[in-house]
């Protein structure tokens, strides 16, 4: 997908920098000299950039085939993205995502049991603590959206397991948390499966049909 934004940080050392996307709820996307489409004046901060998005080996959003914008087509861009914006923000407004929709059953289902006494208080609190843990372990990825395998990252696995794992479904939703990266996803997913089964087990265990 390519999209345009504005260089906001630039080492030359490093040939490196970030790039803020126009759409400001979008995290800055990572940038190398090599990945300029061809050659031409240095970069310089401010200017207008176009480029394609992917996800690097590092987690990161990365910049590729860049190309130097002029005044005209940056003002252009930026009318076409207000006016998609501001459509997107009526149309999403008025419906839920379907995973925060999945979230609320979750959580329903979770209350109505406990409630009932088949859901023993401990495992509930130990559910929604893990939340709050999760909440802070995550917040900081929202500024470096770096998911590879790191402690900060086997952390946010654990605690998942003990039922965190909404709480980072809905960040990402709202704060366009990357959580796509691989092996990332694919252990993230797993914990969640294993968290619904400790939660069917106990309730079984405690509560036997």
């Amino acid at each position: 997908m390519r999209d345009q934004g504005r260089l906001i940080q630039w080492v030359e050392d490093e040939q490196s920098g970030l790039i803020q996307p126009n759409d400001s709820s979008k995290q800055p996307v990572y940038l190398s000299l090599k990945d300029f489409a061809k050659r031409g004046p240095r970069p310089i901060v401010g200017c207008a950039l176009d480029y394609q998005v992917r996800i690097d080996e590092k987690g990161r959003f990365r910049a590729s085939d860049v190309m130097y914008l002029t005044a005209k087509q940056s003002t252009a861009h930026q009318r076409t993205h207000l006016y998609r914006a501001a459509k997107q923000q009526n149309t999403s407004s008025s419906r839920l995502a379907p995973s925060t929709i999945a979230i609320i059953i979750y959580w329903i289902v979770i209350l109505v049991l406990n409630s009932m006494g088949q859901l023993p208080n401990i495992w509930f609190s130990i559910l929604f603590m893990a939340q709050i843990v999760i909440y802070f372990l995550s917040k900081p990825l929202v500024q470096h959206p770096v998911w590879s395998l790191s402690p900060r990252s086997i952390f946010i696995f654990v605690f998942s397991v003990f039922g965190g794992w909404p709480i980072l479904v809905l960040m990402q939703n709202k704060l366009r948390l990357n959580t796509q990266s691989q092996p990332f996803k694919t252990l993230y997913i797993g914990t969640i499966a294993l968290n619904i089964l400790c939660t069917l087990w106990i309730v079984g265990a405690t509560y036997p049909f």
